[in-house]
């Protein structure tokens, strides 16, 4: 993977259909939350196919979710509930958000 894939990644929306959706749900994450979702980006950056990250975050109190939108990322989604519901309920509103294929 080289920066110029990572930074179209980051900078161009996905207009089809993604190949691929990666759901990271979270829960009070604001410490780790943006080295696991460059890793990833990072890794998947590189592979050629078009994909989407999306954050299910459950109810954080302690700014996971502002920390995540303010990186202002094109194919980085965050979806939200209003009050932890658990990590499965944090997934499964991922996955229903998700568009990959």
């Amino acid at each position: 993977m080289s920066y110029d894939q990572f930074d179209q990644w980051r900078r161009t929306p996905v207009t089809d259909q993604p190949d691929l959706t990666v759901v990271v749900p979270a829960y009070n994450e604001q410490r780790r939350i943006v080295p696991t979702i460059a890793s990833i980006a990072a890794h998947l950056a590189g592979t050629g196919r078009n994909w989407e990250l999306i954050v299910a975050d459950d109810g954080s109190t302690d700014g996971t979710r502002d920390t995540v939108t303010g990186l202002g990322w094109a194919n980085l989604r965050v979806v939200t509930s209003g009050r932890n519901e658990g990590k499965g309920a944090a997934v499964r509103r991922g996955l229903a958000a998700a568009r990959g294929r």
